[in-house]
């Protein structure tokens, strides 16, 4: 089955506002968007879909306000039964809480190594790759293989981005500091 565009989301939005005759249960307007059977959202199905939609709008930065509009309406039109709306709004509130791609297309891996950009990052004979970072109102030296190495990116990550890093970004982001430490960074 065929992803449901932004467009037509936002299409069936402005077809449902324009349509608006009558209410269901919620007090919301009811549509009658025609849709064949077969394209109809069953049950099994419609929380992940709505889901996707949401968060694929939120990507392209639609607020919360807008990805609720547009969940509905799908919704209503196409999720056959309805999903309550207490559900809807639960799922357009998950949305919500992730920042928007921006457009920029950088990468969380790039995002995570322009973070560590100012730590000094060197090596061992043995190669044992470290970084000295920013921890409060000193600095500390750690192996780049420590848990807490680790832990101190993901939380700036968070702290920048208000989202959780994914575990392959950070093994990414390592491993090009441990590059940098090995053949850019001094030995010790």
């Amino acid at each position: 089955m065929k992803r449901t565009s932004r467009k037509l989301v936002i299409g069936a939005c402005r077809k449902a506002e324009r349509m608006g005759t009558g209410s269901d249960a919620a007090g919301l307007q009811s549509t009658a968007l025609p849709i064949p059977k077969e394209e109809a959202i069953r049950e099994g199905k419609r929380n992940k879909r709505l889901i996707s939609l949401g968060g694929a709008m939120r990507r392209q930065g639609a607020n919360e306000e807008d990805i609720l509009e547009a969940l509905r309406a799908v919704n209503r039109s196409q999720c056959d039964p309805p999903l309550d709306d207490d559900e809807v709004q639960t799922i357009a509130s998950s949305a919500g809480k992730y920042p928007p791609s921006g457009g920029s297309g950088e990468s969380q891996a790039s995002k995570l190594l322009s973070l560590c950009a100012e730590l000094e990052l060197f090596h061992t004979p043995e190669e044992q790759a470290y970084a000295t970072l920013p921890v409060d109102d000193h600095h500390e030296t750690r192996s780049l293989h420590e848990r807490a190495f680790k832990r101190w990116m993901s939380a700036r990550y968070y702290a920048k981005f208000n989202s959780a890093p994914n575990a392959q970004a950070v093994n990414d982001a390592l491993s090009v500091l441990e590059g940098r430490s090995l053949f850019n960074g001094r030995e010790v």
